[in-house]
Protein backbone atom coordinates (compact mmCIF):
# COMPACT_ATOMS: atom_id res chain seq x y z
CA UNK A 1 0.00 0.00 0.00
CA UNK A 2 1.65 3.35 -0.65
CA UNK A 3 0.67 6.59 1.35
CA UNK A 4 1.51 9.69 0.43
CA UNK A 5 2.78 12.46 2.72
CA UNK A 6 1.43 15.90 1.48
CA UNK A 7 4.79 16.65 0.27
CA UNK A 8 5.00 13.75 -2.12
CA UNK A 9 1.21 14.41 -3.24
CA UNK A 10 2.13 18.17 -3.72
CA UNK A 11 5.08 16.92 -5.75
CA UNK A 12 2.66 14.26 -8.03
CA UNK A 13 0.29 17.61 -8.65
CA UNK A 14 2.76 19.69 -9.22
CA UNK A 15 4.16 17.14 -12.19
CA UNK A 16 0.19 17.09 -13.74
CA UNK A 17 0.84 20.16 -15.48
CA UNK A 18 0.19 19.42 -19.33
CA UNK A 19 1.99 22.06 -21.86
CA UNK A 20 -0.77 23.97 -23.57
CA UNK A 21 0.36 26.84 -26.02
CA UNK A 22 -3.16 27.89 -27.29
CA UNK A 23 -3.25 31.93 -27.85
CA UNK A 24 -6.27 32.26 -25.94
CA UNK A 25 -5.03 30.21 -23.06
CA UNK A 26 -1.62 31.98 -22.79
CA UNK A 27 -3.46 34.82 -23.49
CA UNK A 28 -5.18 34.31 -20.21
CA UNK A 29 -2.11 33.67 -18.47
CA UNK A 30 -0.28 36.33 -19.98
CA UNK A 31 -3.27 38.27 -17.54
CA UNK A 32 -2.61 36.44 -14.47
CA UNK A 33 1.27 36.90 -15.03
CA UNK A 34 0.89 40.80 -15.22
CA UNK A 35 -1.26 40.72 -12.01
CA UNK A 36 0.83 38.29 -10.16
CA UNK A 37 4.56 38.37 -11.32
CA UNK A 38 4.99 41.31 -12.91
CA UNK A 39 5.85 43.43 -10.12
CA UNK A 40 9.02 41.61 -9.82
CA UNK A 41 9.38 39.90 -13.24
CA UNK A 42 8.19 43.11 -15.21
CA UNK A 43 5.97 43.11 -18.24
CA UNK A 44 7.79 41.39 -20.45
CA UNK A 45 9.71 39.01 -17.95
CA UNK A 46 13.06 40.58 -17.54
CA UNK A 47 13.24 41.14 -13.78
CA UNK A 48 12.37 44.71 -14.12
CA UNK A 49 9.43 45.15 -12.39
CA UNK A 50 8.96 48.10 -9.82
CA UNK A 51 9.70 46.15 -6.73
CA UNK A 52 12.55 44.17 -8.34
CA UNK A 53 15.05 47.65 -7.83
CA UNK A 54 13.87 47.40 -4.17
CA UNK A 55 15.37 43.59 -3.68
CA UNK A 56 18.92 43.20 -2.58
CA UNK A 57 21.47 41.62 -5.26
CA UNK A 58 21.36 37.90 -5.09
CA UNK A 59 17.55 37.79 -4.17
CA UNK A 60 16.83 39.58 -7.45
CA UNK A 61 13.95 38.41 -9.91
CA UNK A 62 14.70 35.83 -12.64
CA UNK A 63 15.11 37.13 -16.13
CA UNK A 64 13.33 35.01 -18.08
CA UNK A 65 15.58 36.44 -21.87
CA UNK A 66 18.92 34.92 -20.33
CA UNK A 67 19.00 34.40 -16.77
CA UNK A 68 19.68 30.18 -16.17
CA UNK A 69 16.81 28.87 -14.11
CA UNK A 70 18.45 27.53 -10.69
CA UNK A 71 15.05 25.21 -10.53
CA UNK A 72 15.18 24.19 -14.38
CA UNK A 73 13.42 25.75 -16.71
CA UNK A 74 10.95 22.57 -18.38
CA UNK A 75 7.03 22.90 -17.83
CA UNK A 76 6.95 20.78 -14.88
CA UNK A 77 10.13 22.29 -13.07
CA UNK A 78 8.36 25.63 -13.83
CA UNK A 79 4.73 24.86 -12.34
CA UNK A 80 7.25 23.04 -9.28
CA UNK A 81 9.31 26.81 -8.59
CA UNK A 82 6.04 28.72 -9.09
CA UNK A 83 3.98 26.64 -6.74
CA UNK A 84 7.06 25.89 -3.99
CA UNK A 85 8.93 29.47 -4.38
CA UNK A 86 12.85 28.97 -4.59
CA UNK A 87 14.44 29.31 -0.86
CA UNK A 88 17.00 32.01 -0.10
CA UNK A 89 15.40 33.87 -2.12
CA UNK A 90 12.51 36.46 -2.94
CA UNK A 91 10.50 34.05 -4.99
CA UNK A 92 7.50 33.42 -2.66
CA UNK A 93 5.52 30.21 -3.03
CA UNK A 94 1.51 30.55 -4.78
CA UNK A 95 0.58 27.06 -3.58
CA UNK A 96 -1.61 28.75 -1.16
CA UNK A 97 -2.59 32.17 -3.09
CA UNK A 98 -3.40 30.13 -6.88
CA UNK A 99 -5.09 27.22 -7.61
CA UNK A 100 -3.37 24.59 -9.85
CA UNK A 101 -4.65 25.34 -12.56
CA UNK A 102 -3.82 28.95 -12.15
CA UNK A 103 0.09 27.83 -11.82
CA UNK A 104 -0.29 26.03 -14.63
CA UNK A 105 -1.17 28.93 -16.69
CA UNK A 106 2.14 30.83 -15.04
CA UNK A 107 4.13 27.60 -16.18
CA UNK A 108 3.33 27.97 -19.81
CA UNK A 109 3.20 31.49 -20.34
CA UNK A 110 6.61 31.40 -18.23
CA UNK A 111 7.88 28.18 -20.83
CA UNK A 112 6.68 30.26 -23.79
CA UNK A 113 8.92 33.60 -22.45
CA UNK A 114 11.83 31.10 -21.96
CA UNK A 115 11.58 29.91 -25.48
CA UNK A 116 10.92 32.45 -27.28
CA UNK A 117 14.14 34.70 -25.89
CA UNK A 118 16.33 32.89 -23.93
CA UNK A 119 19.16 31.30 -26.55
CA UNK A 120 20.48 28.86 -23.79
CA UNK A 121 17.05 26.82 -23.62
CA UNK A 122 16.12 27.37 -27.17
CA UNK A 123 19.01 25.90 -28.18
CA UNK A 124 18.70 22.61 -25.58
CA UNK A 125 15.34 22.19 -26.91
CA UNK A 126 16.09 22.48 -30.52
CA UNK A 127 18.65 19.29 -29.11
CA UNK A 128 15.93 17.94 -28.09
CA UNK A 129 14.05 17.36 -30.91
Amino acid sequence: MLILTPAQGAEAKVADCKLNQNESFLKNAKDMFKANCMACHGMTGKGDGPAAAALPEGKKPRNFHVDKFRQGASLAELNHTIAKGVPESAMVAWKENLSDSDICKLANYVRSIVLENNTHYQKAAKSKK
